[in-house]
């Protein structure tokens, strides 16, 4: 997951820089967006000065209607429009895409009026990233064209459609796991909160591994309720839990993620195999205590026949996001 800029939405792309462009072009027009001016950083670089640069993107967006308003808000808004999103290329091969956060960028102004313009526009570049980032994996799965318009909406900013299409996709069950564990790798705030809530209430076991990985969101609520899904799966979630303790127990989001779901977990048939674990989490020096305490509880799970002998290889992919 992309940690969030303060003044910026961010997403990262595994696609070719163009087809980011394209994309990041097109969801724009849809969201009500014109493109007034692109900045081919690399080309110009290298004509004004010679060197060479990664594949990088400046582009300038603008919505008129709100442009108009602003404008009639405060004359000098001008000097802070259009709203710039950015697509560069990375240094692993990836596409980066962000877009500036309107709320911030005016706040430097004073006027109630412009602020609530701001945050409208705020709303739809948010979206716009949400959708990008969903695009992300479109011809990679098999995407039922419902699914997918209920993911987009989890981007909504409207509580009604963001709501009916959470619990829209709980009831379709399954077949939406994939698509919500995307998400809440790679959306905004309330995105990943919406497919947090949305995995724990499926309770389906193969989106353990995400709900674990997102323990150490930078938001609270999302760890929370990724910590509350984990716990709903039961036995389902221990594995990918003890193998993220026994190679990141150093990480201290991880570490109180797991100490909520252990503590409830062991109230039942668990008890005698992660109360160690709870302890060692307890403990003077967790970060050293605690991988080889969850190894051994891992073990003695596998022994016991609670769950397979090895960590399935779809499972330990999960974990090379960070």
């Amino acid at each position: 997951m992309e940690k969030v800029k303060e003044y910026a939405f961010s997403t990262v792309l595994e696609t070719s820089y163009e087809e980011a462009v394209s994309k990041v072009i097109e969801v724009l027009k849809e969201e009500g967006f014109g493109v007034l001016t692109e900045i081919d950083v690399k080309a110009t670089l290298k004509k004004k000065l010679d060197v060479n640069f990664r594949k990088y993107l400046i582009l300038g967006a603008c919505n008129p209607s709100f442009a108009y308003r602003s404008l009639q808000a405060d004359l000098d808004v001008g000097l802070l429009l259009p709203c710039n999103v950015i697509i560069y290329e990375t240094d692993d091969g990836k596409v980066y895409v962000s877009a500036i956060d309107p709320v911030a960028a005016l706040a430097v102004i004073k006027n109630e009026d412009l602020k609530k313009t701001a945050q409208e526009v705020s709303e739809k570049l948010k979206r716009v990233i949400d959708r990008v980032a969903v695009s992300r994996w479109v011809g990679f799965y098999e995407i039922d064209p419902a699914i997918q318009g209920l993911i987009m909406n989890l981007s909504s900013y409207d509580d009604i459609i963001r709501i009916h299409s959470r619990e829209s996709l709980v009831k379709i069950g399954k077949p939406a796991v994939p698509q919500l564990v995307e998400v809440l790798k790679r959306g905004s705030h309330w995105v990943r909160w919406e497919a947090a809530k949305a995995l724990g209430e499926i309770s389906d076991a193969t989106a353990a591994p995400a709900l674990v990985e997102a323990l150490k969101d930078e938001e609270f609520d999302v760890r929370w309720l990724a910590a509350e899904g984990l716990i709903k799966m039961e036995r389902g979630g221990v594995e990918p839990l003890l193998h993220a303790l026994m190679a990141q127990a150093d990480l201290s989001r991880l570490r109180e993620g797991a100490h909520h779901v252990i503590r409830e977990l062991i109230k039942g048939e668990l008890k005698e195999y992660l109360a160690p674990v709870l302890q060692a989490i307890e403990g003077v020096e967790p970060s050293t205590q605690v991988p080889w305490v969850a190894r051994n509880a891992h073990e003695k799970l596998t022994e016991a026949g609670i769950f397979s002998s090895h960590y399935r290889s779809h499972f330990k992919q999960a974990f090379k996001d960070s």
